[in-house]
């Protein structure tokens, strides 16, 4: 709290006496120097992290594929049962450390994105429920 309100006074009473009385220049450089600073100290404090960030595959590369292989699979019935639906195995999630996301009924449309086909030439491989499930979240937000 002290830093906080430490910042807030030097910035109401420092920055503006040097706005007003030297130049608006230097008034905005201080500012922008603090926060390259700022950054600086960030990143080289990254590899400190307790929680590190897992290198993994891009959630925004499931959310384009999940509607263009539904879109792709939309003449197709939907099966009733929802584990007729490609999922991976259980050991799959269990050896990296990845959570498996379970099937909801909204926005039945996208599970056609995870449709099991027969493999003929030019078929697309299906997108697991968790991957569907990712994107139903994205797009209910």
């Amino acid at each position: 709290m002290f830093s906080t309100f430490g910042g807030a006074l030097l910035a109401t009473i420092g920055l503006v006496y040097i706005q007003e009385n030297m130049s608006w220049g230097l008034g905005y450089g201080i500012p922008t120097v603090g926060l390259i600073f700022s950054l600086i100290i960030f990143y080289i404090g990254t590899p400190t992290y307790r929680h590190k960030v897992r290198k993994s595959q891009h959630p925004a590369k499931d959310l384009l594929r999940v509607p263009i292989v539904a879109f792709a699979n939309r003449k197709i019935e939907l099966p009733n049962d929802p584990s007729q639906l490609h999922e991976l195995d259980m050991q799959y999630y269990f050896t990296t450390g990845k959570r498996q996301v379970h099937h909801t009924p909204v926005f039945r449309f996208l599970d056609k994105a995870a449709m099991k086909q027969d493999n003929d030439i030019g078929s697309r491989l299906p997108c697991t429920v968790t991957q569907v499930e990712g994107a139903k979240l994205i797009t209910g937000m």
